[in-house]
């Protein structure tokens, strides 16, 4: 394996320098080896804390070496005039102590809006339908986000840090057209404390991204669950089965930008290879066959 040169990157902004995990322009280094991080989502507020374990240690025998999980507001809050729950199957800092146990980093991806198909993408109701915006700087949403990550942060606390479990945090999730709010929720969660080693966002459909600020990672699916069932196959599905130097999926979202009425991203996005090193956070190998659309992709078409 060549030795990646240990090149800083823009990420000086993005939290903390983690004691094993570094991220340079050409690789992610893992105790200064490249190495390619496998990741795998387990959401632990929809799995019974008595089955974390075993999910855990199957997700590492099975090749994972990093867990994800969206943290979704609403699951712990449900209503803003309660504390938020970091109980039970909510106790956040026990998974992550209990994937370590197994042998895995994590990834925890924050939002505040987070999608996942959840309702409202994770927000609490009160939050999604207030009378101001949400997903912007609208001061009363950043209000509002800031007194749920301060809390968050509180409860990670002891598994945050240079040589803590936590190795990256994923900002949002599928905001594509509003980079200052990306830059502005990137620098409230290092001001609360909730930063890693490696900061992210989600850089399909064309995402404007504060660079920065963010490392960019890109999806693709065998095919699009939220597509209607007798839709045919799209090339935008097919072309994850050849070797190509697009890494955008135009696919990824499409039901959005149709619904929403915005312009398609174009088809093929420049990758932002001068500052960090191209990757992805959504492959799609196991979650579509869970719809009316059944592919079978095995896990070497997924790892290519």
């Amino acid at each position: 394996m060549t030795r990646a040169a240990a090149t800083p990157t823009p990420q000086a902004r993005h939290g903390v320098t983690h004691s094993r995990v570094t991220l340079t322009r050409e690789a992610v280094l893992v105790d200064d080896t490249p190495t390619v991080p496998v990741s795998g989502e387990l959401h632990y507020s929809r799995v019974p804390r008595e089955r974390w374990e075993e999910r855990l240690r199957l997700l590492r025998s099975g090749g994972v070496t990093v867990v994800s999980s969206y943290v979704f507001w609403n699951h712990h809050q449900p209503r803003l005039d309660a504390e938020p729950d970091f109980n039970d199957r909510l106790d956040v800092a026990a998974f992550v102590c209990a994937a370590a146990d197994a042998g895995l980093f994590v990834i925890l991806r924050i939002g505040p809006w987070c999608h996942g198909e959840a309702r409202y993408g994770g927000l609490p109701d009160e939050v999604a339908t207030a009378a101001h915006p949400v997903r912007t700087d609208d001061p009363r949403y950043l209000a509002q986000v800031e007194a749920w990550w301060r809390a968050l942060a509180g409860h990670l606390d002891a598994v945050l840090g240079p040589d803590g479990p936590v190795v990256g945090i994923q900002i949002e999730n599928e905001l594509v057209d509003d980079p200052a709010h990306i830059a502005t929720l990137a620098a409230l969660a290092r001001r609360l404390g909730l930063s890693a080693a490696i900061t992210t966002a989600t850089a399909w459909m064309g995402a404007r991204l504060p660079i920065d600020d963010v490392m960019p990672l890109y999806g693709g699916y065998s095919d699009g669950f939220w597509v209607d069932h007798d839709a045919p196959w799209h090339d935008t599905f097919r072309e994850h089965f050849f070797f190509s130097h697009v890494w955008d999926d135009p696919g990824i979202g499409a039901d959005v930008t149709a619904r929403d009425a915005r312009p398609a991203p174009p088809a093929d996005v420049p990758v932002p290879g001068a500052h960090y090193p191209v990757a992805t956070c959504e492959l799609g190998g196991g979650m579509a066959t869970a719809y009316h659309r059944r592919p079978r992709p095995d896990a070497l078409e997924a790892a290519r």
